[in-house]
């Protein structure tokens, strides 16, 4: 399906029959429970958005600085939480949420990730930060993660300052791994298989 009223949509995420998304200045809540026919619920003036994430109907709104906390409630609506802005060191630029904890990459020429504790959902707390390189590289292209694992890309080769999600040339992946009380630490298996001669590969 293909939905005109979707215009200048820079993130999205979905959990259940509530889709969220985000332009630079404007976050909104879908019903899709139909999902041929998008309902609209409730849409909101918010500057500078860079990311969302849903978990457990908490929606995580990052910022240029700090990020913003909302529940999607009974009716659909959206109940504003927190703002975690003006006393937070987060500069984020991507979010992933995941069990009982929210992870931001720190955006431009960072391969920091900050994991913030969601046990109590109304009170986020943030809990330590995962440096996953030491070397200057420019723009965080994308953030995954599931139960032990944080998965970091980062793209080099045109150096457009400012730019989010843009990059040529070389992309590094990074792999940390982080620890809940519940976690065992168990070393990622990682192989990297070269190309095939003379392919081409869309990343």
């Amino acid at each position: 399906t293909s939905i005109e009223q979707f215009d200048g949509i820079t993130s999205i995420a979905v959990e259940g029959n509530s889709l969220i998304t985000a332009s630079k200045s404007q976050l909104s809540l879908y019903d899709v429970e139909d999902v041929t026919n998008p309902l609209l619920i409730k849409s909101i003036n918010i500057d500078e958005i860079k990311s969302v994430d849903i978990l457990d109907d908490y929606v995580y709104v990052v910022l240029t600085d700090g990020y913003l906390l909302y529940k999607i409630t009974i009716d659909l609506g959206l109940e504003f939480i927190a703002d975690n802005g003006s006393e937070s060191i987060i500069q984020g630029s991507d979010v992933i949420a995941t069990d009982d904890l929210v992870l931001f990459s720190q955006g431009l020429s960072s391969s920091e990730v900050l994991l913030v504790n969601t046990r109590n959902p109304d009170i986020p707390v943030l809990n330590s930060s995962l440096l996953l390189a030491t070397t200057f590289r420019f723009n965080t292209t994308g953030i995954a993660a599931n139960s032990s694992y944080v998965f970091l890309t980062e793209a080099n080769g045109d150096r457009a300052a400012g730019r989010d999600y843009h990059g040529t040339g070389i992309t590094w992946l990074y792999i940390g791994q982080y620890r809940l009380p519940t976690n065992d630490l168990v070393p990622p298996n990682v192989s990297l298989i070269s190309p095939l001669e003379l392919s081409l590969i869309h990343i």
